[in-house]
C-alpha cells in the first residue's frame, strides 16, 4: 500500500513539474506587461518627448498622435481608434451594410506611446504592442505580430 501510495505521488509531482514550466522569455513580458499596466493605472504611462509624440498633452498637429484615426477594410468596414491625450481612448468597429456604416464593436481602452512604440490595452485587460511611423495624416502601423496597416487621422 505504500508503495503504491509512493508512486502515485511521485506521478502527482511528475505531472506538476511538467505542466507548469517557465521560460525567461515569458516572464520578461508579464513583467513588461506589469510595468505598462501600472503606469496606465497610476497615469504617469503619459509620455510626450518633447514633439508632440507622446500623449501627455500633445496637440493634434501632423506630429501627434492624439487624434482620431481610421483603416478602412477592402470590405468597406472600418476600425477607429480614438486617442485622447489623457492617455484614454476608444476603439470602434464599423461594417458597411447597404451603403450604410454600422457600429457593430466598441471598447474604451487606454494607451501610451514612448518613442514610436504605442501600447494599447483593452477594458478585457489585453495588449497590443505597435510601431508606428507618422507622414502628415497617415501613420503606419505595423502590430507586435508583423502585420502592417495603414491608418489615417479622421480629424
Amino acid at each position: 500500500m505504500k508503495t503504491a501510495k509512493f508512486f502515485a505521488f511521485l506521478l502527482a509531482g511528475l505531472a506538476c513539474l511538467f505542466a507548469m514550466p517557465s521560460c525567461s522569455d515569458d516572464d520578461d513580458e508579464d513583467d513588461q506587461l506589469e510595468q505598462i499596466l501600472n503606469s496606465l493605472n497610476n497615469g504617469n504611462g503619459q509620455t510626450n518627448n518633447g514633439n508632440g509624440t507622446g500623449n501627455g498633452g500633445g496637440n493634434q498637429s501632423s506630429g501627434s498622435v492624439v487624434g482620431t484615426w481610421r483603416n478602412y477594410y477592402s470590405d468597406g468596414s472600418y476600425m477607429q481608434y480614438t486617442l485622447n491625450a489623457d492617455g484614454k481612448g476608444l476603439c470602434y468597429e464599423y461594417e458597411l451594410e447597404n451603403g450604410q456604416y454600422l457600429l457593430s464593436d466598441f471598447m474604451p481602452i487606454t494607451w501610451s506611446v514612448v518613442g514610436n512604440k504605442l501600447t494599447i490595452v483593452e477594458e478585457d485587460g489585453s495588449v497590443d504592442f505597435a510601431t508606428f511611423h507618422l507622414n502628415g495624416n497617415s501613420a503606419v502601423i505595423v502590430w507586435d505580430d508583423g502585420y502592417t496597416e495603414e491608418w489615417q487621422r479622421a480629424n
